[in-house]
């Protein structure tokens, strides 16, 4: 497992932009064994396949959390609440 994810390391990027994401950070908390990557992709899907192909699904919970910049949300609230419900 340790080999799998050292290989890894140095191609993440490659793999990310394979699928058309860009990784902005990766950080890790050695205590928990917890690893946070904030991951610019078109959609949830592609970022599984991402994730199945560097080998961190199978070894590790994934859990995505698809986000936008703060002003996209209100812009896209603002748009629902003039239209009614």
């Amino acid at each position: 497992m340790r080999e799998q994810a050292l290989g890894v390391v140095g191609r993440m990027d490659e793999i990310a932009t394979a699928h058309g994401c860009q990784i902005e950070g990766v950080w890790g908390n050695l205590v928990s064994h917890t690893t946070f990557f904030l991951v610019n992709g078109p959609n949830a899907h592609t970022l599984e396949e991402m994730f199945v192909e560097m080998g961190v699904i199978g070894l590790n919970t994934i859990e995505l959390y698809p986000v936008r910049p703060q002003n996209e949300v209100f812009e896209y609230l603002l748009a629902r609440s003039e239209v009614g419900p």
